[in-house]
């Protein structure tokens, strides 16, 4: 039972090392990530990006991954979810990576598919 306690406050922990911020830039909302991103905090940006992608003056999202240090397949697959709803919405999409993240994205072969530097 201790060992459930203690994964649940890892979970707390990590969770709260993740941001989560936007702003809107004109008809632009910047999603911006920083931290871990993994199956602990996918639903946020899930969540975040489903939300602000329902905004009616809204005609594109950027998610800025720039600061992100981590990210495992759960966190591409949140990304690959905010791509799905821009393009159902018919938004704009682009994601902006730094090298850490490319790289995983190229593992995957999904570079050129839904990655912008």
């Amino acid at each position: 039972m201790n060992a459930k306690l203690n994964a649940s406050a890892d979970q707390t922990a990590q969770d709260d090392q993740f941001q989560v911020t936007d702003r809107q830039e004109g008809g632009t909302v910047v999603i911006s990530l920083t931290g871990e991103m993994d199956y602990v905090v996918e639903h946020r940006v899930r969540d975040s990006v489903l939300t602000l992608s329902s905004t009616p003056e809204i005609d594109s999202i950027v998610v800025d991954a720039s600061a992100v240090t981590f990210i495992d397949p759960s966190g591409i697959r949140a990304l690959l979810i905010a791509r799905k709803a821009a393009a159902e919405l018919n938004l704009g999409f682009r994601l902006v990576t730094n090298d850490r993240v490319l790289r995983v994205l190229a593992l995957c072969g999904l570079s050129e598919d839904l990655a912008d530097r």
